[in-house]
């Protein structure tokens, strides 16, 4: 058996897919999995530090595993990569999904802001696909439902955003289309 790049990602491919399936059923068992495809990720990575492919994986399993901090720390290892729009607003959605669930609402929000704004203004320049804005506004009404609405009060009045509404709403009425 070779042990190179592209048959290392193939096999962390396979466990990550495997784990992504046994999430629900049974953790231990997909943490189990992830972190079979982390080891072969990072060999991959020492054998070719320039294969983006490996490099874009890398957090994604990362993330699925809920390894926040090392999920995060390689995607700001990724700065010296060229990478395209579309993998830009991939790292950008899994950077907000880490600085959510670690409870950073604040610093997710505002990420999140800034993003949506730099899509904004590139829309024109560069064809950006619906799915990247539609993930970052989706993580956006999550950490801003979770860190600044959910049990919050006003007075006797519960706290409610009226843009968190109208974006579920929206993904909801997209589902059933």
């Amino acid at each position: 058996q070779v042990r190179d790049v592209s048959s290392l990602l193939e096999v962390a491919l396979l466990h990550s897919n495997y784990a992504n399936t046994s999430v629900e059923c049974d953790w231990p068992l997909a943490v189990k999995n992830y972190l079979y495809a982390v080891e072969l990720l990072s060999e991959a990575k020492k054998l070719n530090s320039r294969d983006l492919r490996v490099r874009l994986q890398l957090p994604i399993v990362l993330e699925r595993m809920e390894a926040y901090l090392r999920c995060t720390e390689q995607l700001a290892a990724l700065s010296d990569m060229q990478l395209t729009m579309n993998d830009r607003l991939l790292m950008a959605y899994l950077r907000a999904r880490c600085l959510d669930r670690v409870g950073a609402y604040a610093e997710c929000a505002k990420f999140c802001h800034g993003w949506l704004k730099e899509i904004d203004g590139a829309a024109a320049n560069s064809s950006i696909p619906e799915i990247g804005r539609t993930r970052l506004e989706r993580v956006r009404a999550v950490t801003v439902s979770d860190g600044f609405s959910l049990g919050m009060m006003d007075g006797d009045r519960r706290v409610i955003y009226s843009g968190l509404l109208e974006f579920f709403a929206q993904i909801v009425e997209k589902q059933n289309l």
